[in-house]
């Protein structure tokens, strides 16, 4: 009987619910180094919470220094900001640090995101980064989503995207205008 699998139930979820394999990081784990400490302390207490590293492992991951193999599973950076006061999103692998706001995090520049070695999905609706180039570097990315203070106009790094599926490129003055005080209705 060929067929030794046929009425195995074990054998037949085994095979539709065989784990898919992640993107391997084929580059070298080289030591990074933030220019914004804000942004390194994210990842940093991301990291912990995805490792799970108990007091000890997270007292010595913090006073290490940060290497590539350290985030190689951060798919997903969300940075969406509302202008709803505290209804701003922060998250990386839809992991959301409790009452944190996209002003708390100095992403002037994309430096620090483009380290990232299998970053698949961005959202960057801040307004306050602009050097978009670095996100050429992002080889791996799928979905782009940009909020700009300014119309982008440069826009030749895309072409260093060869996977990117989704692309969403807008103008928002919103950040602007928070950060020239715009109040309406008595709140900032």
């Amino acid at each position: 009987w060929p067929y030794a699998d046929l009425h195995n139930p074990f054998a037949i979820v085994s095979y539709l619910q065989k784990p898919e394999p992640g993107p391997v990081f084929d580059g070298k784990y080289d030591e990074i180094a933030f220019i914004s400490k804000e942004w390194e302390d994210l990842l940093r207490r991301m990291v912990i919470h995805h490792n799970h590293m108990s007091g000890d492992s997270a007292a010595r991951f913090m006073d290490r220094p940060v290497y590539t193999s350290d985030l190689e599973w951060i798919r997903e950076i969300r940075f969406v900001e509302s202008p709803v006061p505290g209804r701003d999103t922060v998250a990386v692998n839809r992991l959301h640090p409790e009452t944190e706001v996209c002003a708390a995090y100095n992403l002037t520049t994309l430096e620090d995101i483009a380290v990232l070695p299998n970053l698949e999905k961005l959202w960057l609706e801040t307004g306050d980064a602009c050097d978009y180039e670095a996100l050429g570097n992002c080889s791996s990315l799928l979905e782009l989503s940009i909020a700009s203070r300014e119309p982008l106009t440069d826009i030749g790094w895309l072409r260093e995207l060869p996977e990117l599926e989704f692309l969403r490129l807008r103008v928002s003055r919103f950040s602007s205008l928070h950060a020239l005080g715009y109040e309406k209705e008595g709140e900032t």
